[in-house]
């Protein structure tokens, strides 16, 4: 079944996002608009425009260029920035904004700007910020873009800077004793499953830890306590994703394996700015996106396995409410601060994985979602900041 017909899943958690920052239907109806699945109001218009008859205007000449500072080469959590005259091909509309509807929300990246190696199908994402700049420097029709190549990691996971700190998988017990058997039964593709669950392992196990780190940043900037309690419960919250996984693991591999010693990574100084901007990229957007995605895999998975999918997904879904909340704690002190929240969103990265859903799947929850779900959220949300 398509996506498209799919859309209470992304009205649901949108309108959970809002309820959370206090956004009633009354004060932003745009965004807590009902998705009941229908065509969106750029496809009726486009309908519309169909239907009448005219003449094709004359084509433009198409330029595409890559911004400063994007890859060269596929590389560990690198991203693609470029811009183009010419809208390339529109692999899903968007009626989140005007801009966006002119440009589309995710296109297919020109083979100007593709990097060797890389599908010619390949989809990017419309960076709206970028947009505005390249528009009022370069080219008043310019469309811009981004797309990653190479992994980063989805929801919050443990980071030393850029770097994604991990522990190792070793052969241990202690994380895998959790039930999983009736789950790990219905598996078929094992090989692909290991794969994904390996990695989401050790990316909710360093969870664990990014909360922790979470929690004291919030006490350091004076946060109310059900903001540092909320991070504590997230925190334990992961330890029951890890050893979710961890089991499905032992179950799919009849060993016992569970996460080695962590390097911790060396504290920092406390930076409100910093700490805004990993919150919108790492809980706004990546716990938001990561919600979405675990549901979609319910939706698809036996019974045993959707069970422990829709689990995560709630959780991580209100893992994505706190981060929402501490960016408002943070703007609400400095409402200066929620462009720079916008920013941060438009820049996250939405990658894929191996294994679990399929790749075009993936594409399309992370695009919808961050169109449909984060983007109004971070609108309407912090509107009164703006």
């Amino acid at each position: 079944m398509h996506l498209r017909s799919l859309g209470g899943m992304y009205s649901a958690l949108r309108m959970r996002l809002l309820v959370a920052l206090s956004v009633t239907c009354a004060a932003a109806p745009t965004a807590c608009k009902k998705d009941d699945g229908e065509a969106s109001a750029v496809d009726n218009e486009a309908i519309k425009k169909k239907k009448k008859k005219v003449d094709p205007p004359e084509p433009k000449p198409v330029k595409t260029w890559k911004l400063p500072g994007s890859a060269d080469k596929p590389i560990h959590c690198g991203y693609v920035h470029y811009c183009t005259t010419g809208r390339p091909k529109v692999t899903y509309p968007s009626d989140a904004g005007a801009l966006v509807a002119e440009c589309g929300s995710s296109v297919q990246v020109p083979k100007d700007a593709l990097l060797d190696g890389f599908p010619e199908t390949m989809s990017s994402s419309f960076i709206e910020f970028i947009t505005k700049e390249q528009r009022e420097k370069k080219d008043p029709e310019a469309c811009c873009y981004g797309y990653e190549t190479g992994p980063c990691g989805k929801g919050r996971p443990l980071r030393d800077g850029d770097r994604l700190v991990l522990a190792p998988e070793v052969r241990r017990r202690g994380w895998g004793d959790v039930d999983v058997a009736a789950a790990a039964r219905e598996v078929i593709d094992v090989p692909s499953f290991v794969t994904h669950f390996r990695r989401v392992a050790r990316l909710e196990h360093g969870s664990v830890a990014a909360f922790a780190t979470v929690s004291l940043e919030l006490m350091a900037l004076g946060a109310p306590a059900d903001l540092v309690e909320a991070a504590h419960v997230a925190a334990l919250d992961e330890i029951r994703h890890a050893r979710a996984c961890y089991s499905l693991l032992q179950a799919l591999t009849g060993e016992p394996v569970g996460p080695g010693p962590l390097t911790l990574p060396a504290p920092k100084p406390i930076d409100r700015e910093q700490i805004l901007v990993a919150t919108v990229i790492e809980g706004c957007v990546g716990e938001t996106l990561g919600s979405l995605l675990f549901e979609e895999a319910a939706r698809r998975a036996t019974p045993a396995l959707a069970t422990i999918y829709r689990t995560i997904a709630d959780e991580e879904a209100r893992h994505a409410e706190l981060a929402f909340r501490i960016a408002q704690f943070i703007i609400g002190d400095d409402p200066h601060l929620a462009e720079l929240a916008r920013e941060a969103a438009l820049r996250a990265p939405r990658e894929t994985s191996e294994g679990g859903l399929p790749v075009e799947v993936q594409r399309e929850v992370l695009d919808r979602g961050f169109a449909e779900v984060v983007w109004p959220a971070m609108i309407e949300g912090y509107r009164a900041a703006a």
